[in-house]
């Protein structure tokens, strides 16, 4: 807290699970290949203090750093609930952070949504649906600079910040930069980069982007889950910043989006396992199943070399090496 210049005797109280994960499974097709280029990132957040909150907001603040600070703009797509950075040249870095064209963060689980708020807190159309979570709330943009634009210097420019508020606390505004406009907005820069008829980023500049899920209330004991995914877009064969190479980076947002929300992320394991014929063969028996304190690995064909333990989410867990035909594994610390 203290970074963002907040009250030094002030604490939240939180506790924050942090952790960040990806996959690489070269022998997926060409449709999922941004498996490969997508970063996880899962966040709970306990309020283990002694204040309950009310008008509680998480946000991610991100400097993508496509490439050079003078050849960036910055969008968001709201029904896929993304905010995205774009490159303003048809030659990019190859020293980038990315090393690529677009990148775009889409937010894939946030906290539950206070009953009756009249919002559609996960841009699906529906307000006040049974469950609703809530998922990219506000998206908001400001520069790499000092202005009342620029770089957040206190704990209530933050806030504001994930609020779509600048830091004179005026509103996001329709239109130009979003500044001094006479309609509010919580999403910056939501028009399609190839039309020009519709509200885009026209200056390129060291843009930052803020994406926030809230307000809620956070009670003593609450658990906040929030996710998002980094979609890197390396297709630099369609032709730059056409409606073409836009619609392609959305597609492989949705192929994230879909199989998150699924559970269905490929694994590679099970990609190896269909093109080995050995162990195809091979019989391998698992019990007890379901298991609390340990399970047993038995085959009737060759040694057990490795066991690697995943969760329901595709996320490593842990690995063990074995040799041998039969081996138990303890897993009361996974439980």
């Amino acid at each position: 807290h203290t970074e963002t210049n907040g009250h030094p005797d002030f604490k939240i109280g939180a506790e924050v699970h942090a952790s960040v994960y990806a996959y690489q499974c070269d022998s997926l097709p060409d449709s999922l290949q941004v498996i490969n280029n997508t970063l996880f990132y899962h966040f709970e957040i306990i309020n283990k203090g002694t204040y309950n909150y009310n008008n509680f907001i998480v946000a991610n603040f991100q400097d993508p750093d496509l490439q050079p600070w003078n050849q960036a703009k910055v969008a968001s797509k709201p029904d896929l609930n993304l905010s995205y950075s774009y490159a303003n040249t048809g030659m990019f870095a190859p020293d980038s952070m990315y090393n690529g064209k677009k990148v775009g963060t889409i937010i894939l689980d946030g906290p539950k949504a206070n009953q009756n708020d009249m919002l559609d807190n996960n841009n699906n159309g529906v307000i006040d649906e049974v469950g609703e979570k809530c998922l990219l709330n506000n998206s908001m943009v400001f520069r790499n600079d000092g202005t009342t634009y620029g770089n957040p210097q206190s704990a209530i420019h933050y806030y504001q910040y994930m609020k779509s508020r600048w830091k004179d606390n005026t509103p996001l505004t329709f239109g130009g930069d979003g500044i001094n406009g006479s309609s509010p907005v919580r999403f910056a820069f939501d028009g399609q980069p190839w039309d020009t008829t519709t509200w885009n980023c026209t200056q390129s500049y060291d843009w930052r982007l803020v994406q926030s899920s809230g307000p809620v209330n956070f009670m003593i004991g609450d658990t906040i889950i929030f996710e998002y995914a980094i979609v890197n877009h390396l297709d630099s064969s369609l032709p730059w910043q056409s409606q073409t190479v836009f619609e392609d980076f959305f597609q492989d947002v949705h192929t994230i989006k879909n199989l998150y929300n699924q559970g269905n992320i490929p694994s590679c394991i099970a990609l190896d396992v269909a093109t080995k014929n050995n162990l195809i063969t091979n019989e391998i028996k698992l019990f007890p199943n379901p298991a609390q304190q340990y399970f047993v690995l038995q085959s009737n064909g060759e040694n057990i070399e490795q066991v690697v333990i995943y969760d329901l989410n595709g996320r490593f867990v842990s690995q063990y090496q074995i040799n041998a035909l039969q081996t138990q594994i303890d897993i009361t610390d996974l439980c």
